[in-house]
């Protein structure tokens, strides 16, 4: 809160007013207290004692240089009663709900010394639409029944009204009043433009609650009206409709055929709906592999052919059964179980019935309507029910269901199945790469190994992670490989005594000169010229 210092009478005798006490225990967070304001920034005003009441949020201390003892200070959220709602905000209607004992709660706080309390008050918060009729309040207390949120920076003002916990009444049941009661309850919202639709809009808005302007404190109660143009139309009462046979309904026969026949049917079924399919280019050849591989092998063999199963060709009950069918997921084999028995269980009469009418026994999507539900799917971060808004004069939301749990997420199963796949090839290409690179001399694949270098194989491939390991290893496994056969003829050709010299030799290489290091070779190889000249070759340049 900003206060001017001034010199005139008016002021000193303002400060010569009593307060309430300043220490800590006058005050607490909750009070509502009236403060000595002047130049407030939200009112202006030339009376010579203006006030206005708060309510205090906070309370601390403060240490100043110079100071002797601590200053207090409180926080103060302040009230507009409805002489400040009219002044300030004449255009939205909100005076004309308050009472003279309202009170409306600001978003505005401002920090205050307690030496600016001149009293303390009462206010309960009540909802606008609780009570009717409110008691005449007595000295010191007051009603909030609304909020307004306003700022510097915008130019909206929102007014919300309370509907917290209620404060109970009271002592304060004396008499009953009648009060001004809101029509419209729900937040409203406006701007600063004055304009008189504004205010037209706001008379309005009050009349729809059914009841008039509040006039020398009478409520005018509205006849309700009758008629068609009003009221909905209640049509005449009809005759009961005949009851309903609530008798269940066969749809199968545990016993009408045999298992064979149920499985010949739907094979003879599979041959005539695939050709369909075809026909209208209404499946997919992808490969696909949802099985383990033995299980792959094993219904590729079993169904004669030499291709992996498509896409579609497989149903998880022919794959889990060990019985090989010819079944799509395309295939509702519901209906064609159903029309199997319609027929009496008749294999003929059925494959005729299915063949007059193929598309009812298939869950067909095109491919427009297939680049459909992806967009929409992705556009509307999964949400079925707006695929099916943008799908639905086609499909039916059982369709949209059916097809994203039977078809796309299989799907996309199968791509990360893939991805995992391919990741765990790599990881286990590179930790043998790089176990092979950070090794010592291998001892493994000495067939084949001649003590030749082979020639070096170019890398393919722009990175080291897609590469085989004998690319990786490169020149440096072949060479690990032509020592560790040069060493194992060496150690077949000299004495053990001889052989052990060698490895102190090769293990204290770096601790001794150049010319030692040939000497010992020379020693312990001799009459071996072929061998020593090998193990020269090993040797960095600068020894050789």
């Amino acid at each position: 809160m900003k206060r001017r210092r001034s010199n005139s009478k008016s002021d000193e005798s303002a400060d010569e007013r009593p307060s309430l006490p300043t220490d800590e225990s006058s005050i607490k967070v909750g009070d509502f207290v009236v403060l000595r304001v002047q130049d407030h920034h939200i009112i202006t005003t030339n009376e010579p004692d203006p006030k206005m009441i708060a309510r205090v949020e906070g309370i601390w201390t403060e240490i100043h240089p110079g100071k002797s003892r601590p200053i207090t200070r409180f926080r103060a959220r302040w009230f507009l009663t409805k002489d400040h709602v009219e002044r300030l905000f004449p255009t939205i209607g909100l005076s004309s709900k308050l009472s003279p004992y309202d009170l409306v709660l600001t978003n505005q706080c401002d920090n205050n010394a307690p030496e600016t309390i001149c009293d303390k008050v009462q206010v309960i918060y009540r909802r606008p639409e609780s009570d009717e009729r409110l008691p005449p309040f007595p000295n010191r207390s007051y009603l909030c029944r609304y909020q307004i949120e306003f700022g510097p920076r915008s130019k909206d003002i929102i007014v919300t009204p309370y509907d917290g916990e209620e404060d109970p009444l009271g002592a304060m049941l004396i008499q009953v009043r009648f009060v001004p009661k809101p029509a419209a309850h729900l937040p409203f919202h406006h701007g600063n433009a004055d304009s008189s639709e504004g205010e037209s809009d706001a008379d309005d808005s009050e009349n729809v609650g059914g009841r008039a302007h509040v006039d020398d404190e009478k409520i005018e109660q509205r006849n309700i009206r009758v008629g068609s143009k009003h009221q909905v139309n209640v049509p005449s009462s009809t005759a009961e409709s005949s009851a309903r046979s609530r008798n269940p309904t066969l749809v199968w026969k545990a016993n009408g055929t045999s298992q064979d026949c149920i499985l010949k049917f739907l094979e003879q079924s599979a041959l005539t709906l695939n050709s369909y399919l075809i026909a209208n280019q209404l499946t997919t050849n992808d490969p696909y592999s949802p099985l383990p591989w033995e299980e792959m092998e094993r219904v590729t063999k079993a169904d004669g052919s030499n291709m992996l199963p498509t896409l579609s060709s497989l149903c998880t009950s022919s794959s889990l059964s060990g019985s090989v069918k010819r079944m799509l997921r395309e295939f509702d084999l519901d209906a064609m179980l159903m029309v199997l028995h319609q027929s009496d269980y008749s294999i003929d009469e059925a494959l005729e019935r299915i063949q007059k009418k193929p598309e009812d026994f298939l869950t067909c999507w095109t491919q427009t309507e297939k680049d459909a539900f992806d967009y929409s799917f992705q556009r509307h971060a999964g949400s079925l029910r707006m695929v099916f808004k943008r799908v639905k004069g086609s499909k039916s939301a059982p369709d949209i269901v059916d097809y994203h749990y039977r078809f796309k997420i299989p799907d996309q199963f199968r791509i990360f199945h893939n991805e995992k796949r391919d990741m765990s090839v790599r990881m286990v290409e590179t930790m043998e790469s790089r176990r092979n690179i950070n090794s010592t001399i291998p001892i493994d694949n000495l067939n084949g190994c001649n003590g030749k270098s082979q020639k070096k194989k170019k890398i393919n491939g722009n990175g080291w992670l897609r590469t085989s390991i004998a690319d990786v290893t490169g020149a440096l496994q072949e060479r690990r490989m032509d020592a560790k056969t040069l060493l194992l003829e060496i150690e077949s050709a000299i004495s053990p005594e001889k052989y052990l010299r060698l490895m102190d030799v090769i293990t204290d290489f770096h601790c001794k000169s150049s010319e030692e290091v040939l000497q010992e070779v020379e020693v312990i190889l001799e009459g071996h010229s072929k061998l020593q000249a090998q193990f020269i070759d090993f040797l960095p340049d600068h020894l050789r």
